[in-house]
């Protein structure tokens, strides 16, 4: 799983010493395991991710509701696409999201 997730045994070694994980490792960890942070975290009994999600309400644990239809052709497009990336390539185009919205505002 870690070589799969692109990290090594220093995350097992940092989650046993109790120091912590980076939440990059962690989002890896659950999307290798088709779960949440969330369920990772003991802070739902739910596993499902927002990906799994259809619509309306998860559970008495979160406020998600995600009408798709909603989302336009594009929108869906670039999901699609932005599901293809690596976790590496999803960091850049979040960057590059971030700073985009930064000069915006």
């Amino acid at each position: 799983m870690l070589s799969d997730c692109d990290l090594n045994v220093n995350t097992l070694n940092q989650i046993s010493d109790k120091k912590g994980i980076s939440c990059f490792g962690l989002e890896r960890i659950a999307d290798y395991l088709d779960v949440s942070v969330d369920y990772l975290l003991g802070r739902t009994d739910e596993p499902k991710t927002i990906n799994q999600i259809n619509t309306g309400d998860v559970g008495n644990n979160s406020n998600v509701n995600i009408n798709k239809s909603s989302f336009s052709d594009t929108d869906n497009e670039l999901i699609s696409e932005f599901k293809k990336l690596t976790f590496n390539d999803k960091a850049k185009v979040m960057s590059l999201i971030a700073e985009l919205s930064e000069k915006k505002a």
